[in-house]
């Protein structure tokens, strides 16, 4: 199988931040897509800000089921394991390893060849099927992350790396689902708590869209410009 190429752009990707993106269909979810996670409220305030902001630019926003099966994610994480244990460490330096990484490369070595295959094949039907529902629509709106920022190794566990690779998934329930559908995704802070700490929101288009999403991405910034801001300790 000879696999997919994206067109060229029309022009720069500079040049596309400072283009129109005429009135978009924005689609949106927040329900999280790999995992259960709870939802700090910040984060839903920072979606819900997002979507009166896309609105009142004069976008149209409407609420979409999770594209993205959950039956998806065991797939995906073998597919992941895999190509953690395909990647080659030099000779000497395998103590340097995280125990995440080495725990998911033990779990790729287990993966046989039909196996993986198979595995392709299943990642890119639920890839394919998770484009038609956003289909209609031009961005897809979700949070970035489920929680706040937390502190540098809040979440790495190392004496379990199972159960690090399972808050790693906690956190971030939303951004896989665009490795596995190929859609290009930007993450905009337009949100800043009380404290000063920034909530991102994620805008992810159609593949090979980028122009469009920096457009729309542009337009944000230039509506609610967050250069000024710095989190603590910046």
């Amino acid at each position: 199988m000879i696999p997919p190429r994206a067109p060229p752009p029309l022009g720069s990707f500079l040049a596309a931040c400072d283009r129109d993106p005429g009135r978009l269909r924005v689609a949106r979810f927040i329900t999280p897509v790999i995992t259960d996670s709870e939802i700090d409220p910040q984060v839903r305030t920072a979606r819900d800000e997002a979507s009166a902001l896309l609105a009142g630019l004069g976008h149209e926003v409407v609420d979409i089921e999770v594209p993205l099966p959950r039956e998806a994610v065991a797939t995906f994480e073998l597919c992941w394991a895999v190509l953690t244990a395909l990647a080659e460490v030099p000779e000497g330096r395998e103590h340097e390893i995280r125990p995440l990484t080495r725990w998911l490369a033990e779990r790729g070595r287990a993966v046989s060849g039909p196996e993986f295959g198979l595995a392709i094949g299943q990642l890119r039907r639920y890839a394919a099927d998770a484009l038609v529902s956003p289909a209609p629509y031009d961005p897809v709106l979700t949070p970035t992350l489920a929680t706040l920022p937390p502190f540098v190794g809040a979440l790495r566990d190392d004496e379990d790396p199972a159960a690090d690779f399972e808050a790693q998934k906690r956190f971030t329930p939303w951004t896989s689902a665009r490795n596995v559908t190929g859609m290009p995704a930007i993450s905009l802070p337009l949100h800043w708590t009380p404290d000063g700490l920034p909530v991102g929101v994620m805008l992810a288009a159609r593949p090979a869209e980028e122009e469009l999403l920096l457009a729309a991405s542009a337009e944000l910034e230039a509506a609610a410009p967050w250069h000024h801001l710095r989190p603590p300790g910046w």
